[in-house]
Order: structure tokens, then sequence, then C-alpha cells
């Protein structure tokens, strides 16, 4: 017999079986790279079986990176599996899986999320995925995926967030406070308008008591809205304290208005305010800011029930024993002390409460800020005072105010009273705002000036240098028009050196006079003032 198929096929079995056992090799050596790439890879790698729900590869670099092991990763059931990945992201993996199950080839999908290592620290990873196997209907069966280590990243991202996010805050509190300034200003100059009238109508109305009386009460609330404007104006940071022999019961009654407001017809308002009280030295708008705060925590004690809040003056002594008892800062010595109270018949505190109160941010109310008490303490104390608290569950409180008396002699307000100052002589008023303007010159000529008037810088350059030696002060707004306060002042200086001066703002803060341009001689004056206040003012400036 011939030689057959089935010979030839024996015959060539030894090429065959060695053809496959090098293909065999072959496949191994490839294997073997493959697996030492895979492993010397600077990212973790792992293979998914998304039918099992657990992994079933991860190079060495994976476990580097997550401290985890394949024994480790594969001895968890699926739910203790996902528990590695922090709650806030584990739906968004699940979201991730299904996009991965749906995908093509040559699809590759990203996702951020936390993952816990073994430390059971939370390290934010960026895995790309793409699909590693089908079953024989095109189903995914297994998806191969590399991740990396971002936190570092993650962090710097949050922290340039959170400088941005702080910058663009400073960025909206300070135009708030040009927006707050701006408003202060403008409100200051209607206030102005509004009491310089009514103090022009008051001593025109000298001797009827019946009309002067309203016109009071107009001022009194011109000056608590002035209060208001001030706040706006020490948020903008533009805001001057002004130290004075205060009356605290002319301030108490002045606001006696303003305190009504809050209170409900079940609320009572008593003042007991003792005669012949000495003045302290203190700025009247953070005074009543402390009065306002005081009352309102006062009323809101009540909790709607009808009730007594009491405001009460007097003059009390203190030892430092006592002082150091009371809610301060720093030390204090003894002394006697003028004082204002507030009391109420209200819920009272506990001692707990008490020990807390004057904290930034503490409150007990439901829509409290919590800083309240603690600018009141702030306030109290840049006053060299101190405040004492009287308090029980159920029983009220009472807060006392306690601040050194005026270091002025009361009988020179007095005196100054018996023989009000008048003047003469030219006097310069520039203001852009036409009620102001006019209200001002009648002001003057009441005070027994002669006025010229201009509406801008230019302007009152041009009227002063007309005929210089003729006037005795100039007041000038310092956001006039063209030309302005400051800058007028230095040429009109130029034209006469030494010229007395006013110079006037519905801002908070006195203007960056160069004495070098203007030579001294320079008072400043916020909007709006009283007519004493203007008259004081004068006289200080014409009779040094």
């Amino acid at each position: 017999m011939g030689s057959t198929g089935r010979d030839d096929d024996v015959e060539g079995t030894p090429e065959r079986l060695a053809r496959v056992e090098r293909e065999v090799t072959a496949l191994r050596e490839r294997e073997r790279f493959l697996t030492r790439l895979i492993h010397s890879s600077l990212n973790g790698v792992y293979i998914y079986d998304l039918r099992g729900g657990r992994v079933v590869f991860i190079n060495r670099q994976y476990t580097r990176l997550s401290g985890h092991t394949l024994a480790g990763l594969q001895a968890r059931t699926t739910e203790e599996f996902f528990e590695l990945f922090h709650p806030d992201d584990r739906a968004r993996v699940h979201a991730h899986l299904a996009e991965v199950a749906a995908a093509g080839d040559d699809d590759m999908i990203e996702i951020e999320y936390r993952f816990r290592d073994n430390d059971g620290a939370w390290r934010w990873c960026l895995s790309r995925n793409v699909v590693f196997s089908r079953d024989e209907h095109g189903e995914v069966v297994e998806f191969i995926g590399t991740f990396i280590d971002i936190s570092s990243r993650r962090v710097a991202e949050e922290a340039r967030l959170e400088y941005e996010r702080r910058v663009n805050h400073a960025e909206k509190l300070k135009s708030l406070g040009v927006l707050a300034s701006g408003i202060a200003h403008d409100v200051n100059n209607m206030l102005g308008t509004i009491v310089g009238n009514a103090q022009l109508a008051m001593h025109t109305l000298e001797r009827r008591e019946d009309a002067r009386d309203p016109l009071r009460q107009i001022v009194a609330t011109v000056e608590s809205a002035a209060s208001l404007c001030n706040e706006l104006l020490a948020y903008a940071g533009e805001h001057d304290v002004e130290i004075q022999p205060i009356d605290l019961n002319q301030l108490v009654v002045e606001m006696q208005k303003l305190f009504s407001v809050p209170l409900t017809g079940a609320v009572e308002l008593k003042l007991e305010l003792r005669d012949a009280l000495p003045s302290v030295d203190a700025d009247p708008a953070q005074l009543r800011q402390v009065l306002l705060n005081l009352i309102t925590n006062a009323i809101d004690a009540l909790e709607g029930r009808a009730g007594v809040v009491a405001i009460t003056t007097g003059v009390a002594a203190r030892s430092g024993e006592a002082l150091a008892r009371a809610a301060k800062r720093g030390d204090r010595s003894g002394g006697d002390f003028v004082f204002v109270a507030v009391e109420d018949d209200g819920c009272g505190m506990s001692a707990d409460v008490v020990a807390r109160m004057f904290d930034p941010f503490f409150t007990t109310k439901q829509r409290g800020r919590g800083l309240g008490l603690s600018a009141v303490l702030g306030i109290v104390e840049s006053h060299g005072g101190a405040i004492e608290v009287h308090a029980e569950v159920g029983a009220g409180t009472t807060m006392r105010v306690l601040l050194p008396p005026s270091s002025r002699a009361r009988g020179e307000g007095e005196r100054e009273r018996e023989t009000p100052w008048s003047g003469a002589g030219r006097v310069l008023v520039v203001d852009d705002n036409p009620g102001l303007l006019a209200v001002t010159s009648g002001l003057l000529r009441h005070l027994g000036f002669d006025v010229v008037t201009a509406r801008d810088g230019v302007e009152a350059v041009e009227r002063f240098a007309a005929r210089p030696d003729d006037f005795v002060c100039a007041l000038l707004e310092l956001s006039i028009p063209r030309l302005d306060g400051v800058a007028s002042l230095a040429m009109i200086r130029a034209l006469r050196p030494g010229l007395p001066a006013l110079l006037i703002s519905g801002r908070g803060h006195s203007p960056p006079v160069d004495p070098a341009q203007t030579g001294g001689g320079v008072m400043f004056l916020q909007k709006p003032f009283a007519f004493e206040t203007l008259r004081a003012a004068l006289k200080r400036l014409l009779e040094p």
C-alpha cells in the first residue's frame, strides 16, 4: 500500500507539535511581558467582573496605592466592596458601572470618586475603564480599568476654590461697603436739610413753645436716623468716633419715641431718670446703639406677653471687686459711675446663658445674629465702662451699663448756653446739594454772617478770588463737582493763607488733609449737624 493521508498525518505529527509548542511558548512570553508591563505601571490596574460583582485582578501598584490585596478584596461581598466607596459617591459609581455595561469596545469612560484605603483614609481616585470581555450575546462581562491617586490635586483644587470664594466674598463686602457709604452720604444730606430747617424754624419761633415741641421731635428723630447712617458708615469703615459730653437723661428722652416702635400694646415703657445726672464722655451714635440693643432684648424677653420695660438712670459707687464681677475685659479701678439700666419682667436667663451672653455669635433667639450684646460690651468697654447683669429664670433681667463721669465740668456747657456765641463777616459756603446749601446759609445768617454760595469747586475758587480779603471762613463739602473740597481749599489757601475752613461730608471719616497744603486751621463736620454743633465749630475756628 502506498502512502495515505493517515500516514502523512502520522508522519507530520512531530512537526505540528513543535509548531504548537512554539506558539504556546510565544504566548507565554507575551503573557509574561504583559504581566510585567502591567505590574510595573505607575497606575493601578484592575479587572472587574460585572456579573459577579467583584474584582478578579489587580496589579502591584493597585496594592501600593490602596493597601488592599486581591485576596482581601475578593473576600468581601459585593455590598462590602461598595462600602469602600464614599457614601456621597456610591450612586455615581453605580451609574458609572451601568454606563460601562452599555459602552462600545473603543469607549473609554472616566469617573472621579473617593475610595477608602486599607488604613481607613479616603483617597480621591481618577479611573478610566474600557470593555475587556463579552459573552456570546455581546453583553459586557468584564471591564479593565486604571486608576491614579488625585488626592493632592483635589486638595489643591479645593484650596483654590476656597481662596476664590473668599476673594469673591471680600469683593462683595467691599461693594456693600461702598454702597453703604454712598447711601449714608445721600441720606445724611437729606437729613441735614430737614434738621437745619427745623432748627431755623425753632429759632424763628422762640416764644411759641407749642410750635417748637414738634420741631424738637423732628430734630430728635433725625438724629436717631443719622445714628443709623453712622452704623452704615461704621460697616463701611468710614465712621470716626466722636467723643463728647453726653447727658444720658436727654439721650433716653430723645430716643423714647424710637423705643416705642417695637412695643406692643401689652408692653409698658417706664422711665425713672435721676435729676442733675452727671454727663459722660461718649460717642452719641454708639450709646444709641447700646440702648437700642438692650431695649430690643428686654422686649424679646417678654415673649409677646404683657409686661414692663423700665429704663433707669443714676449714679452708683463700685469697688474694684464689684467691677471684677461685672461683664468686662481688663482691669478697672473702682469709683463713682453714671449708669443707665434696662429692666424687664420677662423670662429671665439661666446662669449658663448669662455666662455666655456676651460671646460673639451666641444667641438664644431663633433668628438672632448673636452679635448685639458682643457689640454692646465692646462699646461700653471702649468708653471705660462695664455692664452688670442680674437675671433669674422666670423672674426677669436687669442690664446696668456703668460709665465714668465726664471729665468736663458741667458748668462749662451751661455757661456756653447762657451766652450764645454769634459771628460776623463773610463766609463762603460750597455744596452741590441745593437744599443743604440753602439751609446752611440760613443757619450762618442766623449766627450773624454774610454768606456767599457756590455749587462746585471751580465756582468757589472764582468767587473767593474776586474778593479774598473779605472772607473770614469757608465751609466746603468734600464731594463737590469739578474740584473736590480738599483741592478747592488748597487753591483758596494759596490766595489767602491760613483762612479758617470747615470741611463737611455725609460720609463718616475725616478727610486726609495735608497740613503742608492747608496750613492747619481746618475742622471736619459730619452731616447732618445740629445748629449748636455748627456754632461751636465756628467758634473754635474763629476764636481759637
